[in-house]
């Protein structure tokens, strides 16, 4: 019963679409792909495909990967322009040797002790003031009013305080490379000369004798009528 119901109403709209002088209507789904494209109509005109990227090689640059080429450039020596001093070559106590602008062979000493007014050690050197006379680091002075003090105390302290931080450049005289005489400046200053100049040593020679005779006049450093504490830190010029 019911497959011949079904047959007759097919029958009977395939008989209507006839009498209307219309095609049946048949409902498809397409089975094509959704990948392919329509075919153009006749008469369109045809459009170029988009372009396909081509995936391209990448360098890998992470660390290992990488290795430097060759070096072919060739070797460039550096020198010293005509008349430059040399540079000068820091050892292990902090020592460094050079030519100063006369030509003569010094040595700077970035770390030194004062261990009195005469006497600078750096790393195991010893060096001595030259051409001067200062007091030991335990000597005592008598003022005029006949009281004792520490004179070599602050003639010690004066010169500590004025190279506090500085490097000191010394041309040896006399004695070997552990312990020698020498003439030691800062800077532009003379070290002897600084001392004997402010009162905290005396010229062994006739070189610093008209500093000295100053000194003694105006009662500076060793030569003070009456000591004063501190007195070795204006005299060091920190006060």
């Amino acid at each position: 019963m019911l497959l011949a119901a079904m047959f007759l109403a097919g029958y009977r709209v395939a008989t209507f679409y006839e009498e209307a002088g219309e095609p049946a209507r048949v409902s498809t789904t397409s089975t094509a792909p959704a990948e392919e494209a329509a075919e153009p109509a006749d008469g369109a005109p045809e459009t170029d495909a988009a372009p396909v990227r081509e995936r391209r090689a990448f360098r890998d640059v992470t660390s290992g990967a990488v290795f430097s080429g060759p070096i072919t450039a060739p070797r460039v020596e550096i020198t010293p322009e005509p008349g430059a001093p040399p540079r000068a070559k820091a050892d292990e106590d902090g020592a460094a040797t050079g030519e100063d602008s006369e030509g003569e062979t010094a040595e700077r000493f970035f770390r030194v002790i004062v261990e009195d007014a005469g006497t600078l050690v750096a790393g195991d050197r010893t060096i001595r003031l030259a051409r001067i006379d200062a007091p030991a680091a335990d000597a005592t002075c008598t003022d005029e009013t006949g009281a004792e003090w520490p004179c070599g105390r602050a003639a010690k302290g004066a010169l500590a305080l004025f190279l506090r931080g500085r490097a000191v450049d010394c041309e040896r005289i006399a004695g070997d490379a552990g312990a020698f005489t020498a003439d030691c400046r800062s800077g532009d200053d003379d070290l002897a000369e600084w001392l004997v100049a402010r009162g905290w040593a005396k010229p062994a020679t006739d070189a610093y004798g008209g500093l000295s005779e100053t000194a003694e006049r105006e009662r500076l450093g060793l030569y003070q009528a009456r000591w004063r504490p501190g007195g070795e830190t204006a005299a060091a010029g920190q006060d």
